[in-house]
């Protein structure tokens, strides 16, 4: 179903029900360029509910992209703080800069220029360029290769086919409406689990309704991730808490945490918690432990403990020992510190302990 057949069943009255329930997101309101871009990538693998809190700070601090372009790395981080992959906000702030150095602050409207920047690919160039600038560009994300693939009762070979047929039918008139109801519409109608298609606006439409067959697209499944158990050292001296560094490349590049690794068959939290920090410090003592908290990423999940330890005073002092890819943080600034979510949340233990005096041996003056 291409050309105007489906422009008739399908551009009408989905353009139609967006207007009705479109939801009322602040990146909507006046379509800012800035505020789309800012939007798009805090979106990629993240819900909508989660996004809109973090956006609305966002705005609040950099309201501009030139303000953004001006940032500090470690400012913009601590605000991301929560939202994951962090390396989608790294990339915000290099595209921001290369934005004002290139194009003097305005952000680019063809796809093509869009994608020259960092973390930008054909479906965040597309949305940017619609959805910002009212161009007739599709945006093929999750939902909308879901709707797609119902409608058309076919699997696509990939986003290129999806892309090349909503090519066909989106209206040079109105494609951002046409393309955030797309989206929309996988959101809260034809959802991967349970699409609603009694209340779909393109039921009529809909080859996959009418032959009875309605696939489930994978992500529907429910992935049982396996928990594997892990400890972090929590090592602690003169009034100081040791970080490592992450590697510039790969998971959290960059980043700060508390060492940890996972933990062997039959080993006890110290045990790998000793493992983690060996080759950090290896004199140490253990003085009790903290959560555990659990924590997903990448297809992974873990069940963090985190492991209390102090440097044997008589041994080794931060001052005196100086090791790579290691960096020792006061206790009253460990809050100001951007962490992955599994050390952050430890940190966030960790303090309110400290304040309630649960582990006084770890208070400042304890240690």
């Amino acid at each position: 179903m291409t050309g105007p057949a489906a422009k008739e069943a399908v551009v009408a009255p989905l353009l139609s029900w967006f207007r009705r329930n479109a939801r009322d997101l602040p990146w909507r309101r006046g379509y800012d360029p800035y505020h789309i871009l800012v939007s798009e990538f805090m979106l990629q693998q993240t819900q909508m509910d989660r996004v809109v809190v973090y956006f609305l700070e966002w705005i609040r601090r950099f309201p501009t992209l030139k303000a953004l372009a001006r940032a500090d790395e470690a400012e913009a981080l601590k605000l991301w703080e929560g939202l994951g992959y962090y390396s989608r906000c790294r990339n915000l702030l290099a595209a921001a800069r290369t934005i004002v150095e290139t194009w003097n602050g305005r952000v680019p409207e063809d796809p093509a220029s869009l994608m020259t920047l960092p973390g930008i690919g054909p479906y965040t160039a597309g949305a940017v360029s619609s959805i910002a600038y009212n161009r007739p560009v599709p945006a093929v994300d999750a939902n909308a290769r879901r709707v797609v693939s119902r409608l058309e009762a076919r699997p696509f070979r990939n986003d290129r086919d999806v892309a090349s047929f909503l090519a066909g039918i989106i209206p040079d008139d109105e494609p951002r409406s046409f393309n955030q109801a797309l989206m929309e519409l996988g959101a809260l109608v034809c959802t991967a689990a349970r699409p609603s298609c009694d209340v779909c606006p393109l039921n009529s439409a809909c080859k996959g309704r009418s032959s009875g067959a309605i696939p489930l697209t994978p992500s529907a499944a429910v992935m049982r991730r396996p928990t594997r158990p892990a400890a972090a050292a929590v090592l602690f001296a003169g009034g100081k808490v040791f970080l490592r560094r992450r590697p510039d490349a790969g998971l959290w590049a960059g980043m700060s945490e508390f060492p940890w690794e996972e933990t062997a068959p039959d080993e006890s939290p110290e045990s790998a918690a000793r493992r983690a920090i060996a080759p950090f410090y290896e004199e140490t003592g253990a003085v009790g432990v903290i959560g555990p908290v659990s924590h997903a990423f990448t297809g992974n999940r873990i069940r963090l403990t985190g492991v209390l330890l102090r440097l044997r005073p008589e041994r080794e002092t931060p001052e005196s020992l100086a090791r790579a890819h290691g960096r020792w943080v006061p206790l009253e600034t460990l809050s100001d510190e951007t962490l992955p979510a599994g050390s952050r949340k430890l940190r966030d233990l960790l303090l309110r302990d400290v304040n309630s005096r649960s582990h006084p041996e770890m208070t400042p003056e304890g240690v």
